[in-house]
């Protein structure tokens, strides 16, 4: 169940190709859609059938991000010569993220652009944030004592996404039907995301490979 937490979002909208989502979830009468990228770790939230208003003053809409990770890229850069180098990287990573709000339309990124991604369908979101998680764990070990960890991407992660929408959103922290249902406000989607580790490279966004568990 989603407290009413801090909002840790930064504005970043799908493309229209980034909203061709495969796998929907239905409750309280919208479908909801996510899609885990690299840069780091991020998130894209997304609704469809989502009445959002002529000003978008309906689009009441919260959710906690996490993703966890035995198998990740971390990325050092020498602190004398700036040179970045990618390593790999054998212990477990946390990451999280918060967003309060989404945007009413599509809204075009330049960082969004570039995401591994074999479908090309035209579905349309109505409603969409893009969550950049923080990681909440070290990656240093993974560097010299001349280097500094700057980043670090999972190539096989488990993630977690708690969503609520409302009007009041007091929804969010009282008791609810069960989640992802058509009586409750509240769902959670749980998803096994993968990436082939040749497409990490440091500050490039590509699109996970997930499957919901």
């Amino acid at each position: 169940m989603i407290g009413l937490f801090a909002m840790s979002v930064v504005a970043m909208w799908w493309t229209e190709a980034d909203a061709a989502c495969v796998q929907w979830k239905h409750f309280f009468g919208k479908q909801i859609c996510t899609q885990w990228r690299t840069k780091g770790v991020m998130v894209g939230v997304g609704f469809d059938e989502y009445d959002c208003g002529p000003k978008g003053e309906a689009c009441k809409f919260k959710a906690n991000a996490e993703a966890e990770a035995n198998h990740s890229f971390a990325f050092c850069k020498n602190k004398g010569t700036g040179k970045i180098r990618r390593v790999k990287l054998h212990v477990p990573l946390s990451f999280s993220g918060s967003a309060d709000g989404c945007d009413p339309g599509d809204h075009d990124s330049d960082d969004d652009r570039d995401h591994d991604s074999d479908d090309d369908s035209d579905d349309d979101t109505v409603c969409s944030a893009t969550i950049v998680l923080e990681r909440q764990t070290e990656c240093k070990v993974a560097c010299t004592d001349e280097e500094t960890c700057i980043d670090a991407t999972p190539f096989d992660m488990k993630t977690s996404v708690d969503a609520c929408i409302g009007i009041g959103l007091k929804e969010c922290i009282e008791p609810t039907p069960p989640t992802c249902s058509e009586e409750s406000p509240i769902c959670t989607i749980k998803e096994q995301c993968t990436i082939k580790p040749n497409k990490i490279a440091f500050n490039r966004v590509k699109r996970f490979r997930c499957e919901q568990q």
